[in-house]
């Protein structure tokens, strides 16, 4: 099979790629004024751990140290253990995608094709999920205490009388979804020509010549 035969399904992976410029995760804020967002990742900022897009309270101290991209020794347990899980899930997705893309280029036969695409999906399509999860984690925590960090009069101030506990929410964007749909699309046609390969051609081979009649 020749390496234009072999393109469709990198080509596949090279978009899903692609797709991790989208918006993966919005982190909103409640408060008296409404809801407003604060801050939006990417799939790469996601999982590369690079900084977002952030529009944060300009009066909330400490609140550009809140970022998970920002988790330092002093940060609580719980916010520094999601952010470790979040950034080792995100390494890991945004690898096998690139190995996946990879050696598909080069697997010699359909089944291997298959196998490897469809691996690819799964474990790619785990890794964004858990990544997401953590870092939604990671950041709802790293604000609250950023809020309660502040002396009351701050707060009411900023906020008004509200829950901070339930103040800052992570929510998917679209970006995610379209990127885990196309994963699981993905899956299963890998996993269909997995199940039903497709059958080679019939080719005809010589035929042997014709002994000649014996004369008795």
């Amino acid at each position: 099979m020749t390496l234009v035969q072999r393109l469709p399904r990198p080509a596949v992976l090279l978009i899903v790629l692609g797709m991790l410029f989208l918006p993966f995760l919005t982190v909103s804020c409640s408060g008296p004024t409404g809801k407003s967002d604060i801050a939006t990742f990417s799939g790469y900022d996601a999982n590369l751990g690079a900084a977002p897009s952030t529009n944060l309270p300009t009066d909330l101290k400490g609140a550009d140290k809140a970022s998970p991209m920002n988790v330092d020794d002093d940060a609580p347990e719980s916010v520094r253990y999601n952010n470790t899980f979040r950034l080792i899930s995100g390494y890991v997705a945004v690898g096998v995608l690139v190995l996946g893309l990879v050696l598909l280029l080069f697997m010699p036969n359909s089944i291997s094709r298959s196998v490897t695409g469809l691996a690819t999906a799964l474990f790619g399509l785990v890794g964004l999920i858990f990544n997401i999860s953590f870092l939604s984690m990671t950041f709802e925590a790293a604000m609250s205490e950023a809020v309660k960090s502040q002396p009351p009069s701050d707060l009411d101030g900023l906020f008004g009388n509200v829950d901070f506990a339930h103040m800052f929410v992570a929510s998917t964007s679209w970006g995610f979804w379209v990127t885990a749909i196309t994963l699981v699309l993905f899956a299963a046609a890998n996993g269909v020509r997995l199940r039903y390969p497709p059958s080679k051609p019939i080719t005809q081979s010589t035929p042997y010549p014709l002994e000649p009649a014996l004369n008795y």
